[in-house]
C-alpha cells in the first residue's frame, strides 16, 4: 500500500509546481486573463513554498527528494514550453533553480514544524 506514495509526493509537487508557474508565468498561455502582475516582485516565488509543503506531508521516506524532484520535473516541462527568443536563457534558469529552492525549502519548513511539534509532545 505504501508502494504508490512513494512518488505521489513527487507527483503532487509536480503538478502543483506547473499550475504554480502558469500562474505566475502565464503571459504566453492561451486565456490568461486572470494572470498576476509581469513586474509584482519577485515575492512571488514564495507562493513556490506551498507545493514543498504539501508534497513533503505527502512523501513517505523521501521527504526532501520528492519534493525536489518534482519541482526539477515541473520546471524542465514548464521552461521547454514557455522558452521565448526574446527570453534571457540566464534569467530564465536563475529563475527556475530559484523555483526549485523555494520548493524545497517549504518541505524543510515542513520537517522543521514536524520536528517541532514532536519535541513538544515529549514534555
Amino acid at each position: 500500500m505504501s508502494d504508490y506514495r512513494r512518488w505521489l509526493g513527487a507527483l503532487v509537487c509536480f503538478i502543483l509546481v506547473s499550475v504554480v508557474f502558469i500562474a505566475l508565468k502565464g503571459d504566453g498561455m492561451p486565456n490568461a486573463e486572470y494572470k498576476l502582475p509581469a513586474n509584482s516582485g519577485e515575492t512571488s516565488l514564495l507562493l513556490y513554498i506551498v507545493p514543498g509543503l504539501v508534497a513533503c506531508s505527502l512523501s513517505r521516506g523521501r521527504r526532501v527528494l520528492n519534493p525536489f524532484l518534482g519541482a526539477m520535473a515541473a520546471m524542465a516541462v514548464c521552461m521547454t514550453l514557455r522558452y521565448h527568443a526574446n527570453a534571457s536563457l540566464w534569467q530564465e534558469a536563475a529563475y527556475g533553480v530559484s523555483a526549485v529552492c523555494w520548493c524545497v525549502f517549504g518541505a524543510f519548513i515542513y520537517l522543521f514544524a514536524l520536528a517541532c511539534m514532536r519535541r513538544r509532545s515529549l514534555f
